[in-house]
């Protein structure tokens, strides 16, 4: 391999890597850069212009288990249509019967949870909403919008949350196929029709047209022994002298708070799926299982516009994946960055309970909060603004005369940890852990194996692995933990980093002996490139040098992986959320805002708004720039990281004897392109990866010195081959009898 072909392949490596972190950052950020989300702090309430757009429900469409199915792109209420069947699937409804809720009393909703009790073991606030007795509200004791941990300011899971549609509350309810509504979207008030029993505890009856009971629905949240653990026991009893057959609709997990950091939306919706071959053994890693948020709205609208709106365009399960390999259902849940919703099976002892299979769901279907009457009809920019529901269609079930039939669910609620996911039951026998994913835009190219092995690294560091009783062995202390592992990568690589430089010496230094016979071969074959190339090669091989066997950049390419992976991490990681670097030494001074968060940039001066968009007349349009638009801080690390990175291109970066005047050029550049579009690329990045690149070449300089030193103190020439003695020609007997005789 020529010279000039080495130095280009290295070239086009570095640039390569540097290509794929790029990608990595902006393909997640790319998607949210035109649009604005509905995020904490911009909890979406329908306008008046939309509330006055809502139509009721069509008395004509087909209703119960055995008609067509709804088109499904709103409900009542929304002013999107309600469920129109094509002429030839219509089903004729059956006569009314005059089914209703019963009103009940109005009065105020009684919250389960204290957030402050030491005995809340699940820790947990529920606060519920009279629609449908669901969950207006989930308050997470131990977690907090914002670092300065105000008991008032505490992490809430349903912001945003449209008050009508409420996570785990009852939509509506088929009796004998006959449509009965828990409640109307469209109406500015209405009666209260489900009572309230004690906290937590509701109870609502269906009657007929003569107020005779017909079904009576009880339900009763509970709060677990594990953070983050709610069981929804539920029961449905026949008050009527005839069999029945009901099928009950409500809303499952809705969309989480949006992180607006200019990285994209990462709020996400994911299956677990039993294994065919197992009854407990539950699926939910696989990147098939996972979809965006943006990817199962836009593909909804994809299909709804493709199929004319049908009924199941919007149905998220069953889908293509579970129905070509016969996987069933064990949970369904929603996450954005930190925090996870999951709806599983109700499983009490799941160590002698084996069953996994939620079962009393016979689809999922996805539902957006739109005035747009048909959802082929939506803008998928808009729709990424809008608030999107689940809902979990139930099963048809035959309930005798008198009987009683429960339909129970479990529910997880908190933060994607995996020492809780992974160990606490019942969340290890649902395979919850599998809820958290260190991925920014696929899963190959951030090395899903390497993150969860960094992340247990730092974890055992940091001293959340070990413990001597209550107290975890360790550092205490993340920013530390990530320097202890910048040292073991660098001690890890430092024989092969030590080797690179020694052959990158060897070759520099044979190169530079060579540089006369090089330029009389450029003289004498300026004309003739391919000539030059063997006659250099041979060159190269008589003396012993091979250009192809330099290992000076490996050490570099190798860490790339990491860096990428500890990238998805460490944005992902909840466990270096909102954690101070050091200690918190630097929030002693005025609670200063400096690495005060490993997870966000480090906000060495924080301006409180975005520095691009207060730049007048460019500013909204400066703004959009992926990974730098939102910056709203002056951050040091990644400033002085582009100052090491110069350093390190200028003053440990061996010259090349052989280099052109064009690849000198070249090289010029490289060296401030580089420290550059690192500095750039990375300066909205999680403190914690800037303070690793940082630390990591800083000790590749004292590194390089140290071996330097020991390179001068070895005789590089003496440990070199001597030169290969070119090969003679044989010269035969008769010729030299010929030279004698002359």
């Amino acid at each position: 391999m020529s010279p000039r072909l080495k130095r280009f392949l290295i070239t086009a490596l570095v640039v390569f890597f540097g290509l794929t972190i790029v990608l990595v950052l902006v393909k997640g950020a790319g998607r949210s850069a035109s649009t604005t989300h509905v995020g904490p702090q911009e909890t979406q309430q329908p306008t008046d212009e939309q509330q006055a757009a809502k139509t009721p429900a069509d008395d004509t469409a087909p209703e119960g288990p055995g008609a067509s199915q709804e088109p499904k792109v709103g409900e009542p209420g929304t002013g999107e249509d309600e469920p129109v069947a094509a002429p030839a699937e219509a089903v004729v409804a059956p006569p009314s019967t005059g089914l209703h809720f019963k009103a009940q009393d109005a009065e105020a909703l009684l919250p389960l949870g204290d957030l402050d009790a030491t005995d809340n073991a699940a820790r947990l606030r529920l606060d519920f909403s009279p629609f449908g007795a669901g969950l207006a509200q989930v308050t997470l004791a131990d977690y907090y919008h914002n670092r300065s941990h105000d008991p008032e300011d505490r992490y809430t899971l349903m912001d945003g949350q449209w008050d009508r549609r409420p996570a785990m509350g009852i939509r509506r309810v088929y009796i004998n196929g006959e449509r009965v509504e828990a409640y109307d979207e469209a109406a500015s008030t209405q009666p209260r029709w489900f009572r309230q029993v004690g906290a937590g505890s509701f109870e609502a009856v269906i009657v007929d047209v003569d107020e005779k009971p017909v079904l009576t629905i009880s339900r009763r949240f509970e709060l677990g022994q594990v953070e983050g653990e709610v069981t929804i026991r539920q029961e449905v009893r026949n008050e009527t002298g005839e069999k029945l057959r009901v099928q009950i609709e409500q809303w499952g997990p809705g969309d989480l708070p949006y992180s607006q950091d200019g990285y994209g939306d990462f709020r996400r919706v994911r299956f677990g799926y039993l294994d065919p071959r197992s009854a407990e053994a539950v699926l939910a890693s696989d990147s098939a299982f996972l979809q965006r948020r943006h990817t199962v709205i836009k593909d909804a609208i994809s299909k709804a516009k493709e199929t004319g709106d049908a009924p199941d365009s919007n149905v998220l399960w069953p889908n293509k994946t579970s129905l070509q390999s016969n996987y069933t259902l064990a949970w369904v849940a929603t996450t954005n960055r930190y925090f996870g919703f999951a709806v599983h099976r109700a499983v009490d002892d799941p160590d002698s309970n084996k069953a996994r299979s939620l079962d009393q769901v016979d689809r999922v279907e996805m539902w957006l909060n739109s005035p747009v009457p048909k959802l082929s009809k939506i803008d998928e920019k808009v729709a990424d603004t809008l608030y999107m529901n689940l809902k979990l269609v139930g099963n048809e079930m035959t309930i005798a005369t008198g009987q009683t039939r429960r339909i129970d669910f479990g529910v997880y609620a908190g933060p994607l940890r995996t020492s809780l996911l992974a160990t606490q039951q019942p969340y290890r026998a649902f395979s919850l852990q599998d809820l958290i994913v260190y991925q920014l835009s696929c899963a190959w190219c951030t090395f899903q194996w390497l993150t969860h092995f960094l992340l247990w690294f730092l974890r055992l560091i940091e001293g959340d692995v070990i413990h001597l009783g209550s107290l975890g062995i360790g550092v205490h202390d993340w920013a530390v933990a990530i320097i202890i592992l910048v040292f073991f990568v660098r001690l890890l690589l430092h024989p092969l980093t030590k080797k690179g430089q020694v052959s990158m010496q060897r070759m520099s230094r044979g190169m530079a002996k060579l540089q006369p016979e090089i330029k009389k071969l450029q003289e004498k074959y300026k004309d003739n490139p391919k000539k030059l190339q063997q006659e250099q090669m041979a060159l190269y091989r008589e003396h012993n040098i091979n250009p192809a066997g330099c290992l000076g950049t490996l050490p570099m390419f190798l860490q790339s992986p990491i860096w990428i992976a500890l990238y998805a991490m460490l944005y992902f990681a909840i466990e270096l959320r909102q954690q101070p670097a050091f200690y918190g030494v630097f929030q002693l001074f005025g609670n200063w805002s400096f690495l005060a968060d490993l997870s966000q940039p480090d906000h060495f001066i924080s301006i409180g708004h975005s520095i691009l968009g207060s730049i007048p007349w460019a500013g909204p349009f400066l703004e959009k720039i992926p990974l730098v638009g939102g910056v709203s801080s002056i951050n040091l690390l990644p400033i002085l990281m582009g100052v090491i990175f110069f350093l390190q291109q200028k003053y440990l970066t061996p010259p090349n004897p052989t280099a052109t005047p064009e690849q000198e050029q070249q090289q010029k550049i490289m060296k401030i392109v580089f420290p550059l579009i690192f500095p750039l690329m990375l300066y909205s990045a999680p403190s914690g990866l800037t303070l690793y690149i940082m630390t990591s070449s800083t000790l590749g300089i004292l590194e390089s010195r140290y071996i330097r030193a020991h390179i001068d103190s070895l005789d590089l020439d003496k440990d070199a081959k001597p030169p290969a003695a070119r090969p003679t020609k044989k010269v035969s007997n008769r010729a030299n009898k010929f030279r004698k005789e002359r």
